[in-house]
């Protein structure tokens, strides 16, 4: 059974009607998703990549050819792509945490009672109920307030509690730490703070820094002047009737 819910001071909103809950949700925007890239995805873009492949069709010629000690230069690129794994892994990991700060339940008041409901299908303008523990499932502003007290370090930092009142606007990701409240719900779904947060994290993740950019148009360059240059390599090899070994090890070179 739901945890009960104490009348707080004077007569409570008595929330939506089950006609107006289906209007407001008509009225939303569609969600996007908000799950973070998937580990399949991080190390394909970390490993299938041009210079590995490169790196890779040299690893096998010169294993070919023997020269084991020449084989070093791989270990460098594996070190690499591990770095970048588990760098975006970690990053990975705190995004999956700000999609789970939207709490899977709410209590609100509908049709004049209190019922509780997947914090999904909460629309604006519903009257949701608080209590010590629960998370605030969408933005709002308080329309009863007794004793509350708002834990927000997960969005701001801020280890301490911070007391709010009828009127103070409260968001998605923080949660009552103590007293008792009821809030009207003003954004939900991508509008809400947390959603906004995760997907400004996610866009920055996305970006490339101007150093990584200047890398890539460097590689470029360096790609296109491989390919005459290799063609001159491989005459000289033939000029000089070079043997298979020296040949491989000089093109890994």
């Amino acid at each position: 059974a739901p945890w009960p819910r104490p009348r707080m001071g004077g007569v409570p909103l008595a929330g939506l009607t089950s006609a107006q809950v289906e209007e407001r949700r008509r009225a939303l925007p569609e969600r996007h998703e908000t799950s973070s890239i998937p580990l399949r995805a991080i190390v394909r873009r970390n490993v299938l990549t041009l210079i590995n492949a490169i790196t890779l069709g040299f690893l096998v010629l010169i294993l070919i050819a023997g020269a084991w000690n020449d084989a070093l230069f791989a270990g460098v690129i594996a070190i690499n792509a591990v770095i970048g794994i588990v760098q975006e892994w970690r990053a990975k990991r705190v995004l999956d945490r700000l999609a789970l700060l939207i709490a899977p339940r709410a209590s609100v008041r509908r049709d004049g009672a209190s019922v509780e409901i997947p914090a999904d299908d909460v629309v604006p303008d519903d009257i949701v109920e608080l209590q010590p523990g629960d998370q605030i499932v969408a933005d709002g502003e308080l329309v009863e307030a007794r004793g509350l007290a708002i834990d927000e370090s997960i969005l701001t930092g801020e280890s301490n509690h911070v007391a709010r009142g009828v009127g103070d606007a409260v968001y998605s990701g923080a949660y009552c730490a103590s007293g008792a409240g009821v809030y009207r719900v003003t954004a939900v779904g991508d509008a809400a703070y947390a959603n906004r947060l995760t997907r400004t994290a996610k866009q920055a993740t996305d970006q490339r820094s101007p150093l990584q950019l200047d890398i890539d148009r460097l590689l470029r360059a360096l790609l296109l002047s491989m390919i005459p240059l290799s063609a001159a390599l491989l005459i000289a090899f033939r000029i000089h009737a070079t043997d298979f070994q020296q040949a491989a090890e000089t093109a890994t070179a």
